[in-house]
């Protein structure tokens, strides 16, 4: 595995110079890829909220994302008459405001709107 810091890449020689403890293992198509990161769940948030985030490499420059497919990566957008509806059902399956963001005051407006409704 060739390390970064004998790179010619000035980009790799700039991430390299950064963070050196990576330096060892981070090859040049490393920062160029696409990458899904899954988070430790660590925190009450992240854990509720069981998501990931990609992580856009760059294609050569820093000004310039990874090469990728656009139609992959274009978000779904779906037009909702009646979101209190979709709201109820998607709590009866447990996806609800308090259980996505579980701090207190997110928690206490949540309990607070529901019995104002009943």
């Amino acid at each position: 595995m060739k390390c970064l810091l004998q790179s010619s890449n000035r980009v790799a020689l700039s991430f390299c110079i950064r963070q050196p403890y990576f330096s060892h293992v981070i090859e040049k198509d490393h920062l160029q890829s696409i990458w899904c990161v899954k988070p430790l769940l660590n925190n009450r948030r992240i854990i509720k909220q069981d998501g990931a985030f990609l992580l856009f490499g760059i294609d050569g420059t820093k000004k310039k994302l990874a090469n990728y497919k656009k139609e992959e990566f274009e978000p779904l957008r779906f037009k909702v008459e009646n979101k209190s509806v979709l709201r109820d059902q998607l709590e009866l399956l447990g996806f609800s405001k308090d259980k996505i963001y579980p701090e207190m005051d997110t928690t206490a407006d949540y309990l607070k709107q529901k019995y104002e409704k009943a």
